[in-house]
């Protein structure tokens, strides 16, 4: 249920994750002001390679209302692997469609501090 050497994490494992680091993130000492998630949203050789980036984004902000995150693709992320489409395209579209609720975090406690950022912008070429 946890995967295997050389596989991609199992569901199992991912939701585990982000439950463990969620509480320890509540704790005073620990709580972050940014997450930075370094790519490959999607397994291996997926077929709905934007369904999977749409569900890890969810758990993502669901684990993590009130924390900034700062997605970047990963080679597994891109409708062909390893082949970064060339923009503009409706998967970019769609992809920054469910990664400006992380980026736009409205609750964040710091976001007094940082220059505004619209939906708008991030659409911005």
């Amino acid at each position: 249920p946890y995967g295997r050497p050389g596989c991609d994490s199992s569901p199992i494992l991912v939701n585990n994750a982000l439950e463990a680091i969620s509480r320890t993130n509540k704790e005073p000492t620990a709580n972050a002001d940014f997450i930075l998630i370094t790519g490959d949203f999607a397994a291996h050789g997926g077929e709905n390679i934007l369904k999977e980036i749409v569900a890890i984004t969810k758990k993502l902000k669901q684990q993590f209302p009130n924390t900034y995150i700062f997605p970047a693709f990963g080679n597994n992320d891109f409708p062909d692997d390893y082949y970064i489409p060339t923009p503009p395209t409706k998967w970019y579209a769609a992809t920054l469609a469910a990664w400006s609720r992380l980026i736009l975090c409205k609750k964040c406690t710091w976001r007094s501090r940082l220059k505004p950022t619209t939906a708008k912008e991030l659409r911005s070429e």
